[in-house]
């Protein structure tokens, strides 16, 4: 910890974590500017890139610390009520240290972030630098802040400002590429337009300010010096660039001079001041732009505030089309659907131009974006709300959208445009009427003719995916059963929204969030537990995923992993576990519920987990070790022995068997599903008060019906492996395919296996020429595998097309003939080894893999192979084959192949689909990627579940694997 008080600056990272940009500009502009006024220390954290949870976050805190003031950004209406569980997360360990905010937001609803009991002690309305350096004097000279709210106080003269101090980033500069897609700078602040619908007004007002050209250009030659532009696209996110044309243009000339060129500059302008010269020195400068059309109707565009007349504004982006052809300039433009005022006419006025636009000609250097209309606090229409309903006939179903936790995207865009127009038909016409044509822009679009053209692509196919079918239907349902409640945003006692990166905490969070919203979670100790045990640790993968929204299935007469979290939710809040309570769970199978049982009741409580089955207590007890305040009991559940405050039984029973109550002490609780077999049935909670007994009635449900003795049916048999199914071989015809395969170099390819150390051979350009214009490339790493003999493989490669191209084929067979002296004796010592160490437990680990489905383990084959770090699997009739290096460690081996295991499980549709093409750039090598992701992320969780001795191998193998 430095002894030197720091101010700290936090942006709370972005939602949709895909579409991040590297750089935070605005944070070190303020942050800049304040180290060189006051010298003080100055930290910044972008909790998009820190990863881990709260805990993680205090940890990281208490490292940078002590602190003079803390500034939290509150940049989106999006963020609003994550920032604020987050601001009181800070408040709580930092309650004598300043906190301020700012931001799009915070500037046009300063009430909304400083208000009685709020976290914060004030906001900064407006650009931070001046504001933020007032609060920093006042500090140092043993001041309280002053003022709550910080009216605008703006850099009228960018040039007044110290070059940006890139250098406050160098905790991330080592990562900065593996974090971030694209860099974010500014170079001008600001714009003179007054579009109704946007909230740029409310942080930098209506002039544009601009660094003069050479400090411009200048700002991008430093940034040159901290990274290799080349490697970047480049976002200038100003609000408008290149408002003045002789700035714009002295701005282009000297980037072409100095060649500052990236993978691409990306910037957003306006069309209207765009010549022949100006299009050419932005194509030359590597730029494409974007440009905020917003509707092709001229009554529209009045509404909106666009342009001065609109049919000098509409014949701007023509010429912009036309003269992009000519120079290479590749454009996007943006179309609003919805906004107040729109009726059936205008969106069919604008479809009409949007379709001429970019099918007048064979091809187009321009894509397309397709939006609804959103409300934005701080925009013209968010502050007339009252006249645009008045005025159109329109109506905003959530006018303070913001300030609910769950589903924010649609209720920003739920609103009838006017009287004629409602929410439906206007969801029904944007996706019906743009989806074909954005296909048609699809087949149309020239690119750039460099890489950054799959950004393009990515991005008119993103348009296209968010225009399907399910989507659309989707946003109806959502409008038919709309929510208009508003969340409490004191009840997250967490921050959340810290570590989207991983799939299953911001599904896990998202859930929470739906459950805030619908008034089922009221207890903030149980929000914190749902929100912290991870089920994907406790569940199969598969189940984990499907609890999120329901429960999910099992085999009639057992208990279901878990139950739906709406369900459990429901539960819990009606039986209401605190702190101290003894706890018994019922019928325990999982141990995900013990797990928040054992949050909720804390270490002066224990929680009495008495599994279903007799035969799942050892299990358990291995899986719930680490939790010191869980016992696993071996016994009967109807004959339970001693008192308990609370009894949960989680699956349908005819009735509540009495004699259950006589373990609840006085005011205790218990929580049950009793009713029908094949209907919902009744979530009933029974208190005990004096003897006596009271039943409630919770809510009506759907669970699985429990067998045995009170139960609906006779319990069936219980899946499990079936043992002496793993067999270790070692196969010559193996052992040559992937020392052929070896030798290609796939570049990021998905199959690459590349070693430079075995050198070029003759056959190696032939093969890789064959392989890559293979369109069933993926088999080749695999038919290997299927093969004992060398004679046999080579004479299925001559004889078929087993490999679906007869070019690969013969090219393949030409190099295993040509490589086919390498193949050596067996050790038989190693693999007698690899057998006896690993037999056993992958035995054991398979047959519970397989429990999960409801299958018995199919025999395996774990065949030894040079294919490194790495491994390869495919399946045939006789069951898995999997093909790993015996030259790893033993813990290396195991989780290789459970994590080939894993695959059939956690993506059966990959083997459904067949082979797909897995080069970089391609559908196939993206899903690959996914999917991986996946298997390694179920594969932990599965370990952490079921052995957990083997984690810290398998953490080690991430390691070694780069994953």
């Amino acid at each position: 910890m430095s002894a030197e008080p720091a101010v700290l600056l936090i942006s709370p990272g972005i939602l949709k974590w895909t579409d991040m940009d590297f750089g935070l500009p605005h944070l070190v502009s303020m942050g800049g500017y304040v180290r060189e006024h006051t010298g003080v220390r100055v930290e910044l954290l972008d909790l998009n890139y820190e990863g881990g949870d709260h805990n993680d976050l205090a940890r990281r805190l208490e490292d940078l610390g002590p602190y003079l003031v803390i500034g939290l950004s509150c940049y989106s209406s999006f963020d609003y009520m994550r920032v604020m569980a987050l601001a009181r997360f800070l408040k709580d360990l930092y309650p004598d240290v300043p906190l301020i905010t700012g931001g799009y937001h915070a500037s046009a609803l300063p009430k909304d972030v400083v208000f009685d009991g709020s976290p914060f002690d004030a906001v900064f309305v407006g650009e931070g630098e001046f504001p933020l350096l007032k609060v920093v004097q006042r500090l140092l000279g043993g001041e309280d802040i002053g003022q709550r709210v910080f009216g605008a106080d703006l850099p009228r003269r960018l040039d007044d400002l110290p070059p940006y101090q890139w250098d406050l980033l160098d905790r991330y500069w080592p990562h900065a590429h593996n974090i971030g897609r694209k860099f974010q700078i500014y170079l001008s602040r600001g714009c003179v337009y007054h579009c109704s619908f946007c909230m740029e007004r409310a942080k930098s007002g209506y002039a544009w300010r601009a660094y003069s050209p050479e400090r411009a250009v200048d700002e991008l030659r430093r940034l040159a010096t901290f990274t290799d532009l080349s490697k970047w696209v480049i976002n200038i996110a100003d609000p408008l660039f290149g408002f003045h044309r002789r700035w714009r243009r002295e701005v282009l000339e000297g980037i072409a001079k100095y060649e500052l060129f990236p993978r691409q500059y990306w910037t957003l302008t306006r069309s209207d001041d765009l010549d022949d010269t100006d299009i050419e020195l932005l194509a030359d400068a590597r730029f494409a732009i974007g440009i905020g059309l917003e509707s092709g109707s001229p009554k529209m565009l009045k509404i909106m505030q666009k342009g001065n007349t609109s049919e000098k504004y509409l014949g701007a982006i023509q010429r912009l089309a036309r003269l992009s052809q000519k120079h290479g300039l590749n454009w996007a433009t943006n179309i609003i659907v919805g906004h107040p005022g729109e009726t059936r006419e205008t969106m069919e006025e604008t479809h009409a131009f949007i379709s001429d636009l970019f099918l007048s000609m064979p091809s187009t250097k321009g894509w397309l974006s397709i939006d609804p209309f959103r409300l934005y606090p701080g925009s013209l229409v968010h502050m007339t709300m009252d006249e645009q309903e008045a005025e159109h006939g329109a109506h905003f179903y959530h006018r303070e959208w913001w300030k609910s936790w769950y589903d924010h995207g649609f209720r920003a865009q739920h609103l009838d445009p006017s009287g004629t127009l409602g929410y439906a038909e206007r969801v029904a016409f944007m996706h019906d009427a743009y989806r074909p044509l954005l296909l048609e822009v699809q087949k149309r679009f020239d690119g750039a003719g460099r890489s950054i053209d799959r950004v393009y692509e990515r991005s008119l196919q993103g348009q296209v995916e968010h225009l399907a079918e399910d989507q659309r239907d989707h946003l109806l349902e959502r409008g038919k059963r709309a929510m208009a409640g508003v969340s409490d945003p004191s009840l997250i006692p967490i921050p959340i929204g810290m570590n989207l990166k991983d799939p299953w905490i911001r599904k896990r969070e998202e859930a929470v969030k739906r459950l805030l919203d619908r008034g089922a979670l009221r207890s903030a100790d149980l929000v914190e537990a749902l929100l912290g045990v991870s089920p994907e640790d406790w569940v199969p993968p598969l189940d984990a995923q499907t609890m999120l929204g329901q429960t999910p299935e099992t085999e009639e007469g057992l208990p279901p992993t878990t139950l739906g979290i709406s369900v459990l939710a429901s539960a819990l809040e009606a039986l209401e576990p605190d702190a101290g309570d003894v706890v018994v769970d019922l019928t325990a199978r999982s141990g995900y519920l013990a797990a928040i049982l054992s949050r909720l009741v804390g270490p002066s409580g224990r929680v009495v987990v008495v599994p279903f089955v007799s035969s799942w207590a050892e299990g358990l007890a291995e899986r719930l070790a680490g939790l010191e305040n869980v016992e696993v009991r071996d016994s009967d559940m109807y004959g339970l022995e001693g008192e308990f405050d609370r009894l949960f039984l989680g699956a349908a029973v005819p009735m509540f068997p009495t004699g259950l109550v006589e373990n609840l002490r006085d005011g205790g609780r218990a929580v049950a599903f009793v009713g029908p077999r094949f209907r919902p049935q009744d979530l009933v909670c029974i208190t005990r008060e004096g003897g006596s007994t009271s039943e409630r009635l919770v809510g009506r449900v759907r669970v699985p019906v429990l067998g045995g003795r009170y139960g609906w049916v006779r319990r069936p048999p219980i899946p499990t492996g079936v043992g002496n199914q793993v067999h270790f071989v070692r196969r010559p015809a193996a052992t040559l395919a992937y020392h052929v395969l070896g030798h290609l170099d796939l570049g990021v390819d998905a199959a690459n296996l590349y070693d430079a150390g075995k050198g070029e051979k003759p056959w190696v350009a032939p093969l890789k020429a064959a392989l890559e214009a293979a369109p069933e490339r993926l088999f080749i790493q695999v038919v290997g595998l299927l093969h004992q003999r060398v004679d046999a493989l080579i004479g299925a490669l001559r004889d078929g097309n087993i490999l679906g191209d007869p070019a690969l084929s013969a090219a393949f067979a030409d190099a295993l003939e040509a490589e086919r002296h390498i193949v050596d004796a067996a050790d038989p010592e190693r693999l007698e080894a690899v057998k006896a160490s690993l037999k056993g437990p992958l035995d054991a680990l398979r047959g519970a893999l397989w429990e999960s489905t409801g299958k018995v383990a199919p025999p395996l084959w774990v065949v030894d192979c040079p294919v490194g770090n790495s491994g390869r699997a495919t399946e045939t009739s006789r069951g898995r084959i999997v093909g790993v290096n015996f030259d790893n460690d033993l813990g290396h081996i195991l989780c290789q192949v459970l994590h080939e295991e894993m695959h059939p499980i956690s993506d059966p549709h990959v083997l459904a689909e067949g082979v797909r093409d897995t080069r970089a750039g391609t559908e196939g090598y993206a899903l690959h990627q996914r999917l991986e992701t996946v298997a390694v992320s179920a594969t932990d969780a599965f370990l952490r579940a079921r052995a957990p001795r083997w984690v810290p191998d398998f953490e080690r193998w991430c390691q070694t694997v780069g994953i």
